[in-house]
């Protein structure tokens, strides 16, 4: 859409918790039309700002661009992030808590916002959006950052369902006040956990702890009270699931990446039963990654299909990666050669690296922030700004003698992840071990102990 004033925007979703991003375009020697009003389903969204010339990355900040809740701007909503992603690229991310459902906000971008040869805009900015009260809910079952750090938790109303280290890592669910915790179900362990509708989706590894070649398991859903459990496809197992638009998208180990309706009917298979490694959904697209051989060599590829199964697109050939995440037409990557922080456009052009302060592996993100696993020195979790800068520790395990195991999850202003403590071998190399499931605060404040419990039997 274009107005007198060439000014142009479009949807596209981003990866968090669930995000759609508005994408508007700027020139700073036009004059400006208030764009048109925007809505948005997902109170967690956040939007970037592209401008047509290269700007003053130290101008773009929370005084210059900022969000207010009355059209003169003076009543400025706090706890609203603004980060320069590069010299052309703002990102504006919501406050804790996401935006009010209902509420009219504005998004100012002021003239004190100068390009890189000191100019100005020629007017101020202003665009009016909100959060539709009547499609709050997210298209997601569970945020698809979440999901590729094997979505052990997911929230879902006033209850969180999570995986209980006290009880074999069996489903579980809890009121988000700590109070009224349920066992659900009766498998020993169970990820890829998603919610919506009254029903739970996920995947249940059965005899995990005693069968130590066990891999993928199988695809369950149940209702949240823990009744009516169904199995939705019974001839194969499944590594990743992801409820997207009232579709579940799969990954099983005959079949490769398929999909099929919430009911487990009309299974339909999307890669013709090639074995996918990673996969992450956003805007109408699945990202994967997966292991090829080819006349360059050996290695992961990392291509693109629309959830329907179309376009196919291949973004790299040598995707040096397994663990990536994708967000505002981004996609962020640990190097596995030298385990750095990358990133690159999703088109596989413009790769940069973001940091290289650490031995980085999981990647989660929150509005401006990427959340990330680091093993350089010590174990620990880190945040490091969109743009590179600002590195900061969240947790350092050693301070617990402990280490860490599983990914890191996102759920509100919570970080939730696990760790391991007290290494204890057994007998035929095997160990038993104690597994606790932690959160703390995105800043790194109020660490708290959710559930522990002892894991009884692993391979070493």
């Amino acid at each position: 859409m274009e107005s007198k004033n060439r000014v142009s925007f479009f949807y596209a979703v981003l990866t968090l918790l669930v995000s759609v991003s508005l994408l508007i375009q700027v020139s700073p020697v036009l004059a400006w039309d208030e764009w048109p009003e925007a809505s948005t389903d997902d109170k967690n969204h956040s939007w970037t700002v592209v401008f047509k010339q290269t700007m003053d990355t130290s101008t773009i900040n929370s005084q210059n661009i900022y969000v207010s809740t009355d059209s003169s701007g003076n009543s400025r909503v706090s706890g609203v992030g603004v980060v320069a992603l590069d010299d052309t690229h703002a990102l504006i991310s919501p406050p804790a808590g996401g935006w009010k459902v209902g509420t009219k906000y504005y998004l100012i971008v002021t003239q004190k916002v100068l390009t890189d040869e000191s100019q100005p805009l020629k007017d101020a900015v202003r665009m009016v959006f909100n959060v539709d009260p009547n499609a709050a809910s997210s298209a997601f079952g569970n945020s698809p950052n979440n999901l590729i750090n094997d979505g052990s938790i997911c929230q879902n109303g006033n209850w969180n369902y999570y995986a209980n280290p006290a009880d074999r890592n069996r489903l579980y669910r809890v009121h988000i006040d700590g109070s009224g915790k349920q066992k659900l179900a009766d498998e020993d362990w169970v990820y890829y956990i998603n919610v919506s509708n009254d029903w739970i989706y996920y995947i249940a590894q059965y005899n995990y702890y005693s069968d130590s070649d066990n891999f993928g398991g199988l695809l369950c859903r149940m209702h949240t009270d823990g009744s009516n459990k169904q199995l939705l496809l019974s001839k194969d197992f499944v590594t990743w699931i992801c409820l997207y638009k009232n579709k579940l998208y799969f990954n099983s180990i005959n079949g490769g990446l398929g999909c099929m309706n919430v009911d487990g009917s009309g299974v339909i298979s999307l890669n013709k039963g090639e074995q996918i490694g990673r996969i992450y959904i956003v805007d109408d697209w699945i990202y994967c990654s997966m292991y090829r051989r080819h006349k360059l060599g050996s290695g992961n590829e990392l291509f693109k299909i629309r959830t329907d199964g179309s376009d196919r697109t291949t973004i790299s050939r040598q995707f040096p990666a397994y663990t990536f995440i994708v967000a505002d037409d981004y996609i962020y990557y640990v190097n596995d050669k030298d385990n750095y922080l990358y990133n690159m456009r999703t088109d596989g052009s413009g790769i940069s690296l973001v940091s290289n302060q650490g031995y980085f592996n999981a990647i989660n993100v929150k509005g401006s922030w990427l959340y990330v696993y680091d093993s350089k020195k010590v174990d620990q979790i880190l945040r490091v700004k969109i743009g590179g800068t600002g590195l900061e520790k969240i947790v350092k395990y050693d301070d617990f003698n402990i280490a860490p195991e599983l990914g890191i999850n996102i759920i509100n202003d919570w970080i939730y992840f696990r760790i391991i403590t007290e290494w204890k071998p057994t007998s035929d190399q095997y160990y038993a071990s104690f597994e606790h499931l932690y959160r703390i605060h995105l800043d790194g404040s109020g660490m708290e102990l959710v559930a522990e419990g002892p894991r009884i039997r692993n391979q070493y």
